[in-house]
């Protein structure tokens, strides 16, 4: 199966639907935990989602989420991803309809992620090959932006996962045992207060294989989220120069 064949417009059509459906819910969902301005909340289906302010501006907060060239601030600014030994995106926005196309508001591209072995080597290394959406919501006053994602179904797409080369490992030696993440991504929302501060929405579901108990990749997801809220507004404390920024 060619790569271009598989992020079609009624697969990018179901992917935000689906996600606009999730994030809907997740209001409504438990919480496991909450520190000052974000609440960690968890679904009895295993999807995470962290949820807090965060004084960036949306176009800022994005350019760190997506921006292949913003790898090497993102990975030095949060802690939670010094796991992350390699990241790759490949473009097939040629594979978008016409209309979507022309938009500009549309973009989508199969990453490939490895990670390198954590805790102490007990957890191997990993990786996911995901079909990842990023959206603009054109005329919107709240400025929304979605990044998706989820791996793809080896049943449907076996061919083109088993003829995708992966780069290979440089921090650790192996293959990786092959993970999934189910319907995941973040989005970000201008907020009304002021042009420097927007509410992320962060959600995760994973299953990264192999003999690692529940309880240790919940410890993880759980922490990750606040971790990620936590470092976000350390580096908007450092750009805007303002100490307070990380009391709030």
């Amino acid at each position: 199966m060619d790569a271009n064949t598989i992020l079609t417009t009624e697969n990018i059509s179901r992917i935000k639907s689906e996600f606009d459906a999730l994030m809907d819910a997740t209001s409504a969902w438990p919480i496991v935990t909450s520190k000052g301005n974000v609440t960690v909340r968890k679904n009895k289906e295993g999807h995470w989602v962290g949820q807090g302010p965060i004084p960036l501006n949306v176009a800022r907060t994005i350019q760190l989420l997506t921006d292949p060239s913003q790898r090497l601030l993102w990975d030095k600014v949060m802690d939670v991803y010094k796991y992350v030994e390699n990241v790759e995106r490949v473009d097939h926005s040629k594979v978008l309809g016409a209309a979507e196309a022309d938009s500009g508001n549309v973009s989508a591209g199969i990453t490939y992620t490895r990670l390198t072995p954590a805790v102490g080597g007990m957890i191997s290394a990993r990786d996911f090959l995901d079909a990842s959406v990023v959206v603009r919501r054109p005329g919107s006053e709240s400025k929304i932006h979605d990044l998706v994602w989820e791996s793809l179904d080896p049943d449907v797409y076996g061919q083109y996962i088993a003829s995708f080369n992966a780069p290979p490992g440089t921090k650790s030696t192996g293959a990786a045992v092959r993970g999934r993440n189910y319907l995941a991504g973040c989005r970000v929302t201008k907020m009304d207060t002021n042009e420097e501060e927007c509410w992320m929405q962060y959600c995760i579901k994973s299953d990264i294989k192999g003999s690692v108990p529940v309880w240790l990749v919940d410890l993880g997801v759980g922490g990750s989220l606040e971790s990620i809220f936590a470092e976000l507004r350390k580096e908007a404390a450092r750009i805007h120069g303002s100490t307070n920024l990380t009391d709030q």
